[in-house]
């Protein structure tokens, strides 16, 4: 039974066009992966389905209620780990005819991942699963809406399935778009030729007299004009031979390497003896450890374990940590993005809260794949 059918759905934001979809279905049993770049405009489609946006145009057809785990909500003292695994329980246990997740592993560690995995696998509804985890997408996926150039399209098969289609059809167009701007070239390099030999013919030869000259000038004018007619044929011929839009290829993310000043000294943080408690739970016992300037740490853990309390008993200088005086911290909490303000563009909030000029800000944002 089909219980989500969307038809020419638009929609519009003040400075232009979100998305597009001629057609988008699902049914009881799907599980459907929401795909595309930051920004593009999910979050909207599952709202725009959930009921919660109805400002857009075409057709919204759903049978049945609709439950949406947000992606961005308030953590009430809990990781975003925790968070996000209590709102999905709560989700389930619901037991919705239609259930629309929005990165729901993003915080979650491994164990409750492969959780995740299994509950959904064993969900008997419609899912609709907003993702960028490509084992989550492959584990769980029997459809695929694809959004890609403020358009949506829909796929019927799972997430490998999808894989392998887009890279062979970008494999193809890659191919044409190749073969077509070989084929330009070559006709514009004889459009050239024949330019130039028009203008040797007009010319005439070095060894001709004056007399000879001005005696075959007609006829010369003539070829040449014959050449040029030639020359224009090819040119016209280049001009109409690209039918193909160049591939698009999303650009990798840069490091950019720092403006800010080195951090003075060998240790850039020193943690001695620490003890972490939340409330009456004992969370690290006895931590010993240093960072030096330049290393990059990644910290693992269960969720909950107290990685993000770690992070603060530094950053607050807690009894038993020490972080260098010349260091300048940045600390992106889990749940900023929920206090980011909707109402500015990414341009606005980060020239407003950056040390660089404007030119260096459009570089970093530029390698994170974000527009000014």
């Amino acid at each position: 039974m089909t219980q989500v059918k969307l038809t020419n759905l638009i929609k519009d934001l003040a400075d232009g066009r979100l998305f597009s979809a001629d057609r988008l279905t699902a049914q009881t049993g799907d599980c459907v992966g929401i795909i595309g770049a930051n920004g593009g405009g999910k979050t909207t489609l599952a709202r725009i389905i959930a009921g919660q946006d109805d400002e857009f145009s075409g057709q919204r057809h759903v049978t049945a209620d609709v439950v949406l785990v947000p992606q961005l909500a308030p953590m009430d003292g809990q990781s975003g780990g925790q968070s996000m695994l209590a709102r999905v329980r709560r989700a389930l246990a619901q037991r919705p005819a239609i259930l629309i997740l929005d990165e729901p592993s993003a915080n979650l560690d491994d164990n409750h991942q492969q959780w995740l995995i299994e509950q959904l696998r064993h969900y008997s509804g419609l899912l609709l699963l907003i993702s960028h985890d490509r084992e989550l997408l492959t584990a769980v996926t029997t459809a695929i809406w694809s959004l890609d150039d403020h358009v949506y399209t829909q796929f019927n098969g799972n997430f490998a399935a999808f894989n392998t289609v887009r890279e062979q059809q970008r494999q193809t167009a890659q191919s044409a778009y190749r073969q077509e701007q070989v084929e330009r070239r070559k006709l514009r390099q004889a459009a050239q030729a024949r330019h130039e030999k028009a203008a040797q013919i007009r010319r005439g030869s070095n060894r001709m007299s004056a007399g000879e000259r001005a005696d075959s000038k007609s006829v010369r004018e003539q070829n040449a004009a014959k050449m040029e007619r030639g020359a224009r044929v090819f040119q016209d011929r280049a001009d109409r031979q690209t039918m193909t839009v160049k591939p698009h290829e999303a650009a990798a993310m840069k490091l950019l390497a720092s403006d800010l000043p080195p951090v003075v000294g060998k240790q850039l943080i020193t943690v001695r003896n620490l003890h972490l408690k939340r409330g009456k739970h004992e969370l690290l016992s006895d931590v010993n450890f240093r960072v030096t300037p330049g290393e990059r740490i990644a910290l693992a853990g269960p969720n909950g374990s107290g990685k993000s309390t770690l992070i603060t008993a530094i950053l607050t200088g807690q009894a038993g940590t020490r972080l260098a005086p010349s260091a300048r911290v940045g600390y992106f909490q889990q749940d900023m993005v929920a206090a980011l303000p909707l109402t500015q563009t990414v341009w606005q909030v980060i020239s407003a809260a950056t040390v660089f000029d404007s030119n260096r800000t459009r570089q970093v944002m530029g390698a994170f794949g974000l527009n000014a």
